[in-house]
C-alpha cells in the first residue's frame, strides 16, 4: 500500500512497538512490553504505541494498522523483541520485515541479555 506524499502527515514521527506470540502467552508479553518502553527510554526514543496481536494465529489486525500507520509518516521507528514476532518462520517474518522498512521505517530489535 503506497499512500502519495501529500496525504503523509507533517508532525514529528513517533516510535511504535510490535507484540505477537502464537499461541496466546499471557505471562510473557508483560515483560516483553516492559523491556520495549525500557529500551526506548533508553535510546531517548518516545515511548512506544504499541501493537499487539498476542494469540492471532494468521489475521494480525494491529500489524495491519501498523503498516497503514508507518506508511502514513506515523511511525518512523519500530522497536520489537526479534523478528519472531512476525513470524516463526524466518522468511515470512522477513517479508513482514521488508514490508516495513519499504516505508522507510527502522525495525530496532531489543539486544539480548548478556546470558
Amino acid at each position: 500500500m503506497q499512500i502519495p506524499t501529500q496525504m503523509r502527515h507533517h508532525r514529528s514521527p513517533s516510535t511504535a512497538a510490535y507484540l505477537r506470540c502464537y499461541p496466546y502467552d499471557a505471562t510473557g508479553m508483560p515483560h516483553h512490553h516492559w523491556a520495549l518502553g525500557a529500551y526506548a527510554r533508553h535510546r531517548n526514543l518516545p515511548l512506544p504505541i504499541v501493537y499487539f496481536d498476542n494469540g492471532r494465529r494468521s489475521h494480525r489486525p494491529e500489524f495491519e494498522r501498523l503498516i497503514r500507520s508507518v506508511a502514513g509518516g506515523w511511525h518512523n521507528t519500530v522497536l520489537i523483541p526479534g523478528p519472531w514476532v512476525f513470524d516463526l518462520h524466518p522468511e515470512k517474518a522477513e517479508d513482514r520485515l521488508r514490508e516495513l522498512t519499504a516505508y522507510g521505517c527502522r525495525i530496532v530489535e531489543l539486544p539480548r541479555p548478556p546470558w
